[in-house]
């Protein structure tokens, strides 16, 4: 294969560390003071962002005309979930805790009523922040399609028997239909974000002329790219034999490369001419929104503590949020001020000490040895860090700022899809052969289930040259500036 770009996307896998559950009164004991107050936020954009609202399209093939920004009433607004699902979601990944998003049902459009509905029957996915590009797709002909049951047991569902939650799950809340346990309200209130219409810009995006959005495959377990390699099962395909490539377990939490938005699609269009493009109503970039005020309910102070860091991880990681993560867009900066500590209700309740709010903005650069004092180590898995600084480590040089630094100037894009050397390529038999032969498997009978699991890294790059695409990390690593991103660390993030 020619020489390529990584995946814009990539996954942070599922801690083996055991995951710390405590009943809501257990977590308002990890520290002595309880505190309450605010907190000023604006939302600054690194590259154009785009929260989806009304869409217009030229009603053949429905492909897309122009997609304005997200409304409610007579402001521009981004939703207070999206902001919110932001925030946990790397708050999860990175403190080790269970998937919110996750749901055993997927939503579909219905083509009578014109609206999603929950669809319990035959697929499962995980649940896409709103307005986010949907391309966790199903295969309609995929009856036993599963990611849910993909998912690692423990880290399903958000209350365990004993009425104990996560920590993400104590910060942001949980609604349950339990009469035993109940829900749990939110201690961080986050508002929507309203953005100046003085602030906007149009930019175009592209994509393929058909309803699905183009991107990386389907998440099937007859591939090995949402799914960790497991079993190889060989069948007929028409008159030629061929092999399914199986995988069991998902590999994990998944997030967008920050990346040059507008050499991206340049490069996209240049490379396939097929691509339309459409406008879309952006947040332009070094443009904020409005200030807006995050309240924060009787947390402990070690906590109030880890959502500062979120907002802010370290001085090279950046959050992603909206729609068009994949070309680029909707890299932002969160800017924290005035922080402001509620007067105690009650005698004897704890108090800032002077001059505690200032101290607290300025605790950056949050190195791990200051993470583990201030907060607690056990509350932190570091190697998921380590990969969140990979993916979302934001350089300027990568859109462009620094020309005398092209050295970091890294693409990402889905692979081709639509040639021999897409995603689609049945891989040769003779060659998967010959390849277990190579490894000291036995020739497998037909539908026979041969694992291969342990062997899988050394079978997908002895068939690299037939389907570059059929191992997800083989192909990342194999990838243009793979060895640059490599050197991505939390500590070099600082």
């Amino acid at each position: 294969m020619n020489a390529y770009y990584p995946n814009p996307f990539d996954f942070v896998p599922f801690s083996k560390q055991e995951i710390i559950l405590k009943t809501v009164e257990e977590w308002k004991e990890i520290d002595t003071a309880l505190v309450s107050g605010t907190m000023q936020i604006e939302i600054e954009a690194l590259t154009p962002v785009h929260s989806v609202g009304k869409q217009t399209t030229n009603g053949i093939g429905q492909e897309i005309k122009k997609s304005y920004f997200n409304q409610e009433g007579a402001s521009r607004v981004i939703p207070a979930k999206s902001i919110k699902g932001v925030l946990r979601s790397f708050i999860e990944a990175a403190c080790n805790c269970r998937l919110a998003e996750l749901t055993p049902y997927y939503t579909r459009e219905s083509k009578y009523r014109g609206q999603r509905l929950e669809s319990r029957k035959r697929h499962y996915a995980l649940a896409a922040v709103a307005e986010d590009e949907i391309d966790l797709k199903t295969n309609e002909r995929d009856g036993d399609f599963r990611i849910y049951n993909a998912i690692p047991e423990n880290f399903r569902g958000t209350i365990d028997n004993e009425g104990k939650i996560d920590l993400a799950t104590y910060l942001f809340g949980f609604a349950s239909e339990d009469e035993k346990h109940g829900g749990h309200s939110s201690r961080i209130a986050i508002p929507d974000a309203v953005v100046s219409p003085t602030d906007f810009a149009d930019y175009d995006l592209v994509d393929i002329p058909e309803k699905a959005f183009m991107g990386s495959p389907n998440p099937n377990l007859r591939k090995w790219w949402y799914f960790e390699p497991h079993v190889l099962v060989w069948r007929w395909s028409g008159r030629f034999k061929t092999f399914d490539f199986i995988g069991k377990n998902f590999r994990g939490r998944k997030f967008y490369y920050h990346q040059d938005w507008k050499k991206c699609i340049d490069t996209y269009r240049a490379e396939n001419d097929a691509l339309y493009p459409y406008s879309v109503e952006c947040l332009k970039p070094g443009a904020k929104t409005k200030p807006f005020e995050i309240e924060f309910k009787e947390i402990p102070l070690k906590l109030l503590y880890l959502f500062l860091w979120a907002l802010q991880p370290a001085k090279k990681i950046r959050h992603k949020l909206g729609y068009g993560k994949p070309l680029g867009f909707g890299s932002v900066e969160f800017h924290v001020s005035n922080l402001k500590f509620n007067t105690p209700k009650y005698p004897g309740a704890w108090k800032p000490e002077e001059g505690l709010q200032e101290r607290i903005l300025k605790e950056a650069p949050w190195t791990k040895e200051k993470l583990s004092q201030t907060i607690g180590s056990e509350y932190f898995d570091f190697d998921s860090l380590h990969k969140l600084a990979r993916i979302l480590t934001f350089e300027k040089s990568a859109i462009g700022e620094d020309a005398s630094n092209p050295g970091q100037n890294i693409l990402f894009k889905y692979p081709p899809a639509a040639n021999r050397q897409g995603f689609w390529c049945l891989v040769n038999a003779d060659a998967v052969e010959t390849a277990l032969d190579d490894l000291g498997y036995d020739k497998p009978d037909e539908n026979e289930e041969l694992v291969v699991t342990e062997d899988a890294w050394e079978l997908a790059v002895k068939l690299y040259n037939q389907n570059p695409t059929l191992h997800f990390e083989v192909f990342q690593q194999k990838a243009n500036g793979y060895e640059r991103l490599k050197l991505r660390t939390y500590e070099n993030s600082l």
